[in-house]
């Protein structure tokens, strides 16, 4: 939610929440649409470990996609690039982010995944390793695809890491012209997504922008993830519902002044405590 100088007067519901032309008004900053990020614990790393039966049910439905529609949705990608930025935070709707927690149940900050016909090639910190370390077996049993980690070390942007990611990009490829599909509307942030960014774009490999094919996969919701999706629908409609419409009725016939950025922690604290929408 926007914020706004301290003592401007809230306006209706409906303009608070979105712009003239209807749409949510948000923030946003180099890698995207974004707002503040709910203090929630699935927003920072944790010692949970990634379940390789959900892993293996997500890289299965990935290949199955991207292979039977390379030439349209997946721009004829022989292999796909997805970079996630640093942690930050602002919640960026970024289709990257969105893949690290379909895959993993959790965003893998500043990782760089190269997916290929028979390896995935990872570049990321050692937290990121000791997290996916544990999936090489399994996923090698189940799919025949070989994870090869590559750990960059501590203030390290990684430069010579991401020069062997390529050679092995155009070692496997059994075309000559190797096409490398990525999300070409995420900015990159951080030195490791520059680096990384600044060698995808001067490695003389054909690029194609793969967003499409990275929609259209995520679109598609199994139980699960509906269940999930009607979860939050109900508490953000229960937020809205019981406490943030009556709270600006109550301001505006008070004729207060409340700036927004307090509403939105008060509103962010009900999201964290959801029992006092009514909902458990």
């Amino acid at each position: 939610m926007p914020s706004t100088p301290a003592g401007e007067l809230l306006p209706g519901p409906a303009a608070l929440f979105s712009g003239p032309s209807g749409r949510p008004r948000r923030r946003r900053s180099r890698g995207g649409p974004t707002m503040r990020r709910l203090a929630s614990p699935r927003t920072r790393p944790s010692a949970v470990q990634v379940s390789p039966e959900s892993f293996i049910k997500c890289l299965k439905k990935f290949y199955h996609h991207w292979k039977e529609d390379e030439s349209n949705l997946w721009g004829s990608s022989s292999a796909i690039a997805i970079a996630t930025p640093p942690p930050s935070d602002d919640i960026r709707y970024q289709e990257s982010l969105a893949l690290s927690m379909w895959f993993f149940g959790r965003e893998l900050p500043e990782t760089v995944m190269v997916f290929m016909e028979r390896q995935i090639h990872v570049l990321c910190k050692q937290k990121g390793c000791d997290v996916l370390k544990p999936l090489k077996v399994p996923v090698s049993k189940a799919v025949s695809i070989d994870i090869v980690l590559h750990n960059s070390a501590k203030g390290d942007n990684g430069s010579s890491l991401m020069d062997e990611i390529f050679r092995a990009v155009c070692s496997h490829s059994e075309s000559k012209s190797v096409v490398i599909g990525h999300l070409a509307r995420e900015k990159p942030e951080g030195k490791v997504l520059e680096a990384w960014s600044e060698k995808l774009n001067g490695s003389r490999l054909r690029l194609s922008d793969m967003s499409s094919g990275m929609s259209n996969l995520l679109a598609v919701k199994d139980a699960t993830e509906i269940m999930y999706v009607k979860k939050a629908a109900y508490l953000t409609a229960s937020v809205m519902r019981k406490y943030i419409v009556p709270e600006l009725e109550k301001i505006i016939a008070d004729e207060r002044k409340v700036p927004h950025s307090k509403l939105t922690g008060l509103t962010e604290k009900i999201f964290l405590s959801p029992t006092k929408v009514d909902v458990s």
